[in-house]
This record gives C-alpha cells, sequence and structure tokens, in this order.
C-alpha cells in the first residue's frame, strides 16, 4: 500500500496542504505554487490570512523521559526544572508570540503528552512553528512571505535544536 504522506484540503474559507515528511524546501516550495497558482488563477480570492506552519515531532523509545539536553537547546528546557519530582508532570508546553513587524511567529514547544491528562511516559517533544500573516494580501506577495516565512522558522528551528541531534537527523535515526 502506497504511504499517503501530503494532502490538500480546499474549501470556501481555507486551503491547506499537508507534508508528513519534510523533503527540502526547493520541493516543498514548488508543491505548493504548483497548486495554489493556478487556483488564484482562476478566480480573483482575496487572502485574509496566509502562513507557513511546521510541526515536528521528536520521539525516542529509550532514556530518560525528561532527558532531552543532547538533542534541544537547554534554553528550551527549564520548566523541567521547576517540580522536584518530574514523574508527576502531565504536561509540558511553552507559547512564544515573536512579531517581525510585517509577519508573526508563534513558537509552540514541549511534551504535550498524548496520554494527557495521565502523567507524561512517552518521550516526544513538539517543535512547532506558525509563521503568518494576518490581513490582505497579493497574490504577487506570496512568494515573498513563503520565503520570509521559510528562513525565520529555519531559523529557529537551528536554535532549538542541537548539532547532535542535527547528525542524527542527516544520518536518519
Amino acid at each position: 500500500m502506497k504511504e499517503r504522506n501530503r494532502h490538500i484540503s480546499i474549501t470556501k474559507d481555507h486551503f491547506l496542504m499537508v507534508h508528513k515528511h519534510y523533503e527540502s524546501y526547493k520541493i516543498f516550495s514548488e508543491n505548493f505554487f504548483t497548486i495554489i497558482e493556478p487556483l488564484l488563477s482562476l478566480h480573483p480570492i482575496q487572502l485574509r490570512r496566509f502562513g507557513l506552519r511546521f510541526v515536528n515531532h521528536i520521539e525516542f523509545d529509550k532514556g530518560e523521559t525528561f532527558s532531552w539536553s543532547r538533542y534541544l537547546n537547554k534554553n528550551l528546557l527549564c520548566i523541567f526544572n521547576i517540580p522536584s519530582n518530574k514523574k508527576l508532570i502531565a504536561r509540558a508546553f511553552h507559547n512564544l508570540e515573536l512579531n517581525f513587524g510585517d509577519y508573526n511567529m508563534r513558537f509552540q514547544y514541549g511534551m504535550h503528552n498524548p496520554d494527557y491528562p495521565a502523567c507524561i511516559k512517552k518521550k516526544i517533544f513538539i517543535l512547532d512553528f506558525d509563521s503568518y500573516y494576518a490581513g490582505i494580501l497579493e497574490k504577487d506577495d506570496l512568494k515573498s512571505y513563503f520565503s520570509k516565512f521559510h528562513s525565520s522558522i529555519q531559523e529557529m528551528f537551528e536554535y532549538s535544536i542541537t548539532d547532535n541531534y542535527k547528525t542524527i537527523l542527516n544520518n536518519g535515526k
């Protein structure tokens, strides 16, 4: 059976394209613009919000549940130092909002816990980056914002992970 790693959803209110496995900026942007440009040419559409979101699901089967410093920037991990007994943590999630002037980024990160409200047992960490422009946007501005969003997300992602995790990503798990 063929694995379905990409899908799109189009309604009167939104267009959503999902890639479950990111290959490269070139492939991702080509796929997006191959689909969106003909749609925008068919009918005058007013864009009220445009965004790019990357949700990175980092999961390991082994190792101490709350031990992430080999893989993630230690600045993201301070929440785990608050309780004296980490085994009581049911969810640990942060929300950071950045304003770049002409667009925003919402960065949510932590251990969301798929078994919530039970205590965290699985070693899963989420890095969720959502860069977006809220307001009326011209079709001609899409490529520029797409590139800006990708660059800011990539920069934040690179800041969030360690060289050790970069090696794992480059070599496959």
